[in-house]
């Protein structure tokens, strides 16, 4: 009897609590006995992977659209470009980049890889437009360390210099002194530094290991 009592006294308390907490506007949240959680454990939320529809059509992306451009089957006409004036007779004596850029060799992007086909002397780069000048190669590498946790990069003048002039660079792009450019990779994502020719004509920005080729 004197447990009973307990007991009831004990339930009166609890319902006074609630009707307590009713009143003063405290939401009450009712909680099944099997779902209870002993204090010292953690709950831990755990959310899918959304599936999707292996055939629903792709947004394209940066490497689809480079493809598009530097694959020589997806070359489109000259005519056809867009780019060219069918106004100027000068069309009529233009290769196809098609029939150009045909035994080109690519790298693992299947972009043209520019250094190793001028290296084959499938090109022959002038320093002027009617070749009366000479090109002078710079044979000098830059070792760029601040490169976070990636390798570092080794910067090689010579590739660079076989077809493009110092003044091409320096100084409006970058700053011929040590350590005077703060490169970063968002600033070349955006287009600046290496991204005024890389992820445009030069290869992708994500050939990671064409410039990330040094061990630190």
């Amino acid at each position: 009897m004197n447990t009973l009592n307990r007991y009831n006294k004990s339930l009166y308390k609890t319902a006074t609590g609630i009707g307590l907490l009713c009143l003063l506007g405290f939401p009450i949240i009712a909680v099944q006995a099997e779902t209870a959680v002993e204090p010292t454990q953690k709950i831990i939320e755990v959310v899918a992977d959304v599936v999707t529809d292996k055939k629903a059509p792709r947004a394209t992306t940066q490497s689809d659209k480079a493809l598009k451009v530097v694959t020589p089957e997806k070359v489109k006409a000259l005519v056809d470009s867009g780019i060219y004036s069918l106004d100027n007779d000068a069309i009529g004596i233009l290769q196809n980049p098609t029939e150009a850029l045909e035994n080109f060799p690519t790298n693992r992007r299947h972009e043209i890889d520019w250094v190793k086909a001028l290296n084959d002397g499938l090109i022959t780069p002038r320093a002027n437009i009617d070749g009366t000048e000479v090109v002078e190669p710079l044979d000098m590498d830059v070792l760029m360390e601040q490169t976070a946790m990636m390798p570092h990069v080794t910067f090689p003048h010579q590739a660079h210099t076989e077809w493009l002039a110092c003044e091409n660079c320096h100084s409006e792009i970058f700053e011929p002194v040590k350590n005077g450019n703060a490169i970063t990779m968002g600033k070349i994502l955006k287009g600046e530094y290496c991204g005024r020719c890389h992820d445009r004509v030069a290869f992708s920005l994500f050939v990671c290991e064409k410039c990330h080729n040094t061990a630190q």
